[in-house]
């Protein structure tokens, strides 16, 4: 079954509104063209739900269904579910209701689109892990130099904003230094923080925080063979990719409950959870899982495999390949997909 993938959306080092402006309406316009002139029994849109991309994905949606397409639409994030369903839930009906089904990051964000779109199937599916990422990746001597050797490494991995709880990790990783603890900090990432993050660890401590920047391929797989665990206080996510790259490489996690996380993390086994923003309490968490090696073991061991089972790329893709069949069942030749491809974000 024949794929094109589309490139949409903002690009890494995008700067100034006339330049993102240019770029929207060059997307639009190879948008409506490709679907135009080209037969696409399917196309699949991967929006967010937050009012930037509805405007321009409800625009495609309506567009792909002028075309004759059957419309899949995955919503990678899901920030504005209160303001939908009170100020516009029509809109988003009258719209996306067009749609012939959605794919969602969690089941509470199944159980809210079913209630907004009653007539349209809804399923739950993860991100996915690279296969590729793991190659060559050995996880039984990662762990045990992991258990033996040098201070304990921290990672933050993501878009550097204060909601994905960039403070929270920096300011408990100073607690923990000032307890005496062997610890270290690496942030990876870029975003409106980079330099107010890098002044409140001047002015704040800890002394070793090193930021590097936006990462990808060999130098992001490095990281994470390197770390000890993932911090990630997130205010909200839909499915958090740092998460699900982590647990390939065998990283505790120590999180808050949001998104698809509430699907499957168990708290004690993948790592440990709570629903505060007090660094204290992530302090605290870090300092349980890293003290006791029994207990890093087995989650380490946990997260590994249950990546492997769950997370893998090409096992996404067979799920995908299920929806796609389920939808063109009506459709007499199921021969192409459209599919609007997200570039690579500005977080790692």
């Amino acid at each position: 079954m024949p794929v094109r993938h589309l490139i949409i959306g903002s690009r890494p080092g995008e700067s100034g509104i006339v330049q993102r402006l240019r770029r929207l309406l060059r997307d639009i316009l190879r948008f409506m063209l490709v679907v135009k002139k080209e037969e696409y029994d399917i196309v699949h849109l991967n929006p967010s739900l937050d009012p930037k991309s509805l405007l321009r994905d409800g625009l495609f949606v309506l567009m792909a269904k002028f075309s004759g397409s059957k419309v899949l639409v995955f919503f990678r994030g899901w920030h504005y579910e209160k303001e939908i369903h009170t100020y516009w839930r029509w809109l988003f009906k009258s719209i996306f209701g067009r749609a012939d089904a959605f794919i969602v990051l969690s089941r509470a964000f199944k159980s809210s689109l079913s209630a907004w779109i009653t007539d349209k199937p809804v399923y739950c599916e993860f991100t996915a892990l690279d296969d590729n990422d793991l190659i060559g990746f050995d996880f039984d001597k990662t762990l045990d130099r992991r258990l033996t050797g040098g201070p304990w490494q921290i990672v933050f991995m993501s878009r550097l904003i204060k909601e994905k709880g960039l403070y929270e990790t920096i300011d408990a990783v100073r607690l923990l230094s000032q307890e005496g603890l062997p610890v270290s900090l690496v942030i990876a990432g870029d975003g409106p923080e980079f330099e107010p993050a890098k002044g409140h660890v001047a002015l704040h401590g800890p002394p070793n925080v090193r930021f590097l920047g936006y990462m990808q391929g060999e130098e992001k797989q490095r990281i994470l063979r390197e770390s000890h665990l993932l911090c990630f206080p997130t205010y909200g996510e839909g499915m958090p990719n740092v998460v699900i790259e982590a647990m390939g490489f065998g990283l505790p996690i120590v999180t808050r409950p949001v998104g698809g996380l509430v699907d499957f993390f168990e708290n004690g086994t993948h790592g440990l959870v709570t629903p505060s923003k007090d660094p204290l309490v992530f302090a605290h968490l870090i300092r349980q899982i890293l003290s006791d090696p029994v207990k890093y073991r087995q989650m380490a061991l946990t997260n590994y495999r249950y990546a492997q089972k769950h997370f893998k790329a090409t096992q996404s893709a067979m799920r995908l390949e299920k929806i796609y069949k389920l939808l063109s069942e009506p459709l007499r030749s199921g021969k192409r997909i459209a599919s609007e491809k997200m570039p690579p974000a500005a977080t790692v």
